[in-house]
C-alpha cells in the first residue's frame, strides 16, 4: 500500500489526513482547491467538481456593465463597454445598465445615457 502521506501537508487547511492508508478528507471547510490532489504521486485523490447552471427565466435580463472613472471621467474601457454592452443588449432585445461609483459623479450618469 502506498502512503506518503504528501497530501496531509499540502492541504492549506489542515482537513487531510491517513487514516488506515487512505486519505480522508472534512469536507466541511474544503473549498475544493486541488492541492491535496496535485501533491498525490499515487493519484490517489480525484476532484470532480460539477458546474452548477442556474436556468435563465423572465426574471433575469438586461446586460450590465461597469464604467469606470478617475476624477470625474469615464475611463477608455468603460466606453469600450458601454460600446459592446449596447450591441448586446440589442441583439438580445433587452436593456443596457451601466454602473459608476465615486463621489460627485452625477454629471457622469447623463454622460453614461448618451454613450449607451
Amino acid at each position: 500500500m502506498y502512503r506518503c502521506g504528501s497530501c496531509e501537508s499540502a492541504c492549506p487547511f489542515g482537513l487531510v489526513s491517513i487514516v488506515d492508508d487512505k486519505a480522508s478528507i472534512k469536507m466541511a471547510g474544503c473549498n475544493l482547491c486541488g492541492a491535496c490532489q496535485d501533491a498525490c504521486a499515487a493519484e490517489a485523490i480525484k476532484i470532480e467538481k460539477e458546474m452548477a447552471q442556474t436556468p435563465i427565466d423572465g426574471e433575469h435580463r438586461g446586460v450590465w456593465v461597469f464604467a469606470e472613472q478617475r476624477n470625474g471621467e469615464i475611463k477608455g474601457v468603460g466606453l469600450e463597454l458601454l460600446s459592446k454592452g449596447r450591441e448586446l443588449a440589442d441583439t438580445l432585445q433587452t436593456e443596457l445598465c451601466a454602473v459608476c461609483l465615486g463621489h460627485d459623479i452625477k454629471v457622469l450618469s447623463n454622460f453614461c445615457l448618451r454613450g449607451g
